[in-house]
């Protein structure tokens, strides 16, 4: 059986994705509306092209720690499927 035939691959990718999604936008709207009042301020885009990047990194890492209970159960379930290792309980 392969790994789309029963959809629990499928399945698995959307909790994944929407985990990801989910954490994906709260440091980048932070730091923007962080930076709004800064570069009126000084009169500059700069606060807003390094805190907007800055919270878009902080979003990565977040969603990374954030998802790693999804990421570990549809990597050791693509394992299964290839045959590497008996699939968890």
């Amino acid at each position: 059986m392969s790994a789309g035939e029963d959809g629990r691959d499928a399945q698995l990718q959307k909790e994944l994705a929407d985990c990801v999604m989910s954490s994906s936008w709260i440091f980048c709207l932070s730091g923007v509306a962080l930076s709004i009042p800064l570069g009126i301020k000084h009169k500059s885009y700069l606060p807003l092209v390094y805190l907007g990047i800055g919270g878009t990194l902080l979003d990565m890492v977040n969603g990374y720690v954030k998802c790693n209970k999804q990421r570990t159960a549809l990597k050791s379930y693509q394992d299964a499927v290839k045959g590497d290792y008996p699939p968890p309980d």
